[in-house]
């Protein structure tokens, strides 16, 4: 029996190791498969921190984030007339073909409307849930005199966001050899479009309806993400689809965001596989959809906004001088700082901070808040902000120990020492003079008496 029962019990022990060596080192982990795409990048929205990252910074062709550069420029100069009809005019629909499609009824495009009227609202509408390329064409003559003007403008805007490396040749993202831009470029792109709610919300619904001359035309979502018209594999209300957009099955673009607690991101993939026929773990197809999918979730469950600096963690301690009622002073932070980490960060091993400060002692009388120091956070070789530290607390200044160093600062003046000396010589000499003068003068008093010779009478 007691074989059997060490047996049992060596069984159980061993199997408890495996489970927990089989256990993955996190609950989430990064999506290590990349479906062959030319470039990813996941950023946080509120910080524009990287949650994950690969080949950022190979140029690529704009293709379909350039409608959404195409949107943002025309909205910061059309955002106060959404609702102004304008006429739709040859030069507007000039170069795209009518059987270009953004209707349920194919054959139709902007150019059956030439002569008639639209909304403003409804040509961003256009843009954003069916890509239509007229539409950003008409956008672009309505802010500029060519579109050549405009893109000069959506390149401009580019530099604003600090797009470095993007260069754009027209308003559609078609291919040109001279056009280029980033994952990490669209990034910065795509987080200022998501400050703008009402693009963000039209670029997101499932359908909309619009009205194009007499016509009232429901536009379905191209974005498999948003909507389930063009295709129901991958629709999920919780992602913001912000953009779609393929010239060819295996160079996808695709744009995603997604919000949970109070933290949200967007994805980027570029020139990735729309269609592949491999399967995850879970059958679902490997493509740009389940990857953006995977990806957010791993953000949401991996990042967070840590306090990195609390205010009242002491720094530091001066001593202060001048004081009975104090010593030293105690130097905090002036406020707390927040940066976007890991969740399973140490903070005893992968923070570091480091000091600086203005003095190594202080005077008497000091006010709470008086900016004495720095400190800076690290996070590696990466800085992650750096905040002023103050004094704690005031210190007032003691009247008699002012009198003391006052005299005792006038004693150590040279020219306080100087006079000193002069005056203490020129009183010693004054007293060696007037012992002199008197001296002479009893002398002088004393020979200037008449000398008594007369004898006294005898008698």
């Amino acid at each position: 029996m007691k074989i059997k029962h060490r047996s049992f019990s060596f069984f159980i022990f061993l199997t408890i190791l495996v489970y927990i060596f089989a256990l993955p080192a996190s609950a989430t982990e990064a999506p290590s498969d990349i479906l062959e795409a030319s470039s990813v990048y996941v950023v946080n929205i509120e910080t524009e921190g990287c949650a994950y990252e690969y080949m950022p910074h190979i140029e690529l062709q704009p293709s379909a984030t350039a409608k959404l550069m195409t949107a943002l420029t025309a909205y910061r100069m059309l955002e106060g007339r959404l609702s102004e009809r304008v006429l739709i005019t040859p030069e507007m629909t000039a170069g795209y073909s009518r059987y270009q499609s953004f209707y349920i009824n194919e054959w139709k495009s902007l150019e059956d409307y030439r002569g008639t009227y639209i909304e403003i609202k409804d040509l961003f509408e256009l843009l954003l849930i069916s890509g239509s390329e007229d539409a950003a064409q008409s956008l672009a003559l309505l802010c500029s005199k060519s579109t050549d003007d405009f893109v000069s403008e959506m390149n401009k805007y580019a530099a604003e966001l600090e797009m470095t490396t993007t260069v754009y040749k027209n308003v559609t993202g078609s291919n040109v050899t001279e056009a280029k831009t980033t994952a990490k470029d669209v990034s910065r792109l795509a987080c200022e479009f998501y400050k703008k709610a009402e693009l963000v919300r039209i670029a997101s619904v499932f359908n909309s309806e619009i009205t194009v001359g007499a016509d009232k035309v429901t536009l379905f979502n191209r974005n498999p993400v948003s909507s389930t018209y063009y295709n129901n594999s991958y629709y999920d209300k919780s992602v913001s689809g912000l953009l779609y957009g393929a010239s060819s099955r295996t160079d996808t673009c695709l744009i995603t965001g997604k919000t949970g607690g109070n933290l949200s991101y967007i994805c980027i993939i570029m020139g990735a596989d729309s269609q592949s026929a491999l399967r995850d773990s879970e059958g679902r197809p490997r493509n740009a959809f389940t990857l953006s999918s995977a990806l957010l979730e791993y953000a949401l469950e991996s990042f967070e906004l840590k306090c990195v600096l609390e205010n009242h963690r002491i720094f530091a301690e001066l001593p202060v001088k001048m004081s009975r009622q104090a010593d030293y002073v105690t130097l905090v932070p002036q406020k707390e700082l927040f940066a976007f980490l890991p969740k399973n960060i140490d903070f005893d091993s992968d923070l570091k901070y480091e000091v600086s400060l203005l003095k190594s002692e202080l005077e008497a009388p000091l006010m709470q808040g008086e900016v004495l120091g720095s400190v800076e956070v690290l996070y590696g070789e990466k800085s992650l902000g750096s905040v002023e530290l103050i004094a704690n607390n005031a210190v007032s200044k003691s009247l008699i120990l002012d009198i003391a160093d006052f005299f005792m600062r006038l004693l150590k003046n040279p020219i306080t020492v100087t006079f000193i000396i002069f005056a203490l010589i020129f009183l010693v000499l004054s007293i060696f003079y007037r012992a002199h003068t008197e001296a002479l003068n009893h002398r002088d008093t004393k020979d200037s008496e008449p000398e008594d010779r007369s004898t006294p009478d005898r008698k």
